[in-house]
């Protein structure tokens, strides 16, 4: 009988030393540090400089990654999906429950040195756009930080783009576009339009020279945008749409902007009225229908219809009746408002 006994306490200890070895196994499982926005935050302190390429509402997810990292369940909605999408991700303790002791040093350095930053945005430092910048407690609404107009794809860090979505952009708009995913983590550009144009954005801090920018910085929906919106100019470039050449992002890339357009940098540059009064009456038209064209309006009228179609550019996706004029950025909004007022100088004339 003890020997029985003896048998099953062994197997008894045998059982719970495969249990622990499981459980170590579980626990240092891989986690793709892409996932992060900050991958190192538990185990090194990261400096200001390197923080301060965030904008408001990836400040704020950076805040509050810390807080997700040890478990701690979100009363905000959006705060709770965004996690909930994170492989690494385990809530399990309540907001009221929730013990900030559990963070060590690196953690409550770079917790401090976030909420810094969003605290000197807050009190108007760093201009942030929206106002209210800081929110250093978790799960607080975020700012409202430039959205929209100010970006061409407001939440390329935050969702999937899908490739209908993305293929309604001209060629320079794709450019821009993707060129917007490297600037909003701080990349600086060789390319002198591509440095003024995000240098006008209020949201833009140009920190991280070329080559010293990695792309790791990058979380999975920035990735999987970057993939397709290269894929669409790959297959532009390869001649299987007809949208003219698209060059890479890492070098500042752009599209020909040639005779092929009336105003080639409509979309990054402010015309001077001079400028756009050397453009006669037919070619004012043009122009004003260009900045339409580009994103992909179709027209009623034959002679419009037909001047776009000639364009290797131009993608007619959208009819008149559903064009949303909000497509515009600032650019292109102020240039139509100068041509526009030089056509109705002339029909008073």
């Amino acid at each position: 009988m003890m020997r029985g006994i003896r048998r099953s306490l062994l197997s008894l200890l045998v059982a719970l030393a495969m249990l622990c070895c499981g459980a170590l196994t579980a626990a240092a499982a891989p986690v793709d540090p892409g996932d992060y926005l900050l991958p190192y935050g538990d185990s090194r302190v990261y400096s200001e400089s390197e923080l301060s390429w965030m904008n408001d509402a990836q400040l704020r997810l950076a805040v509050n990654e810390f807080y997700a990292r040890h478990g701690r369940i979100f009363q905000a909605s959006d705060l709770q999906n965004y996690f909930n999408s994170k492989s690494w991700y385990r809530g399990t303790v309540s907001a009221s429950a929730f013990n900030e002791s559990v963070f060590n040093a690196y953690e409550q350095k770079n917790i401090a040195t976030l909420t810094a930053i969003q605290n000197k945005r807050k009190q108007g430092a760093a201009a942030q756009p929206g106002g209210s910048g800081g929110y250093s407690s978790p799960g607080r609404t975020p700012s409202a930080a430039p959205a929209g107009g100010d970006y061409i794809l407001s939440a390329s860090d935050t969702r999937y783009y899908t490739e209908a979505e993305l293929s309604s952009l001209g060629d320079e708009r794709l450019r821009l576009a993707l060129n917007e995913i490297y600037a909003r983590r701080g990349r600086t550009f060789q390319a002198a339009d591509l440095q003024n144009y995000f240098n006008s954005k209020s949201w833009y801090r140009g920190t991280v020279s070329p080559a010293a920018f990695d792309e790791k910085v990058f979380n999975s929906y920035e990735k999987k945008n970057i993939q397709t919106i290269t894929k669409i100019q790959n297959d532009r470039k390869a001649g299987k749409t007809s949208q003219g050449p698209a060059k890479s992002a890492s070098s500042g890339a752009g599209t020909n902007a040639s005779a092929d357009y009336v105003l080639p940098y409509v979309s990054s540059r402010y015309y001077t009225e001079a400028e756009l009064q050397a453009l006669d009456d037919g070619a004012l038209r043009l122009a004003i229908n260009e900045i339409y064209a580009r994103h992909g309006r179709i027209f009623q009228a034959s002679d419009l219809r037909n001047y776009f179609n000639s364009k290797s550019w131009y993608r007619g996706t959208v009819p008149g009746n559903r064009f949303d004029e909000k497509v515009f950025n600032s650019y292109e909004k102020k240039n139509m408002e100068t041509l526009i007022r030089i056509q109705n100088r002339r029909k008073r004339q």
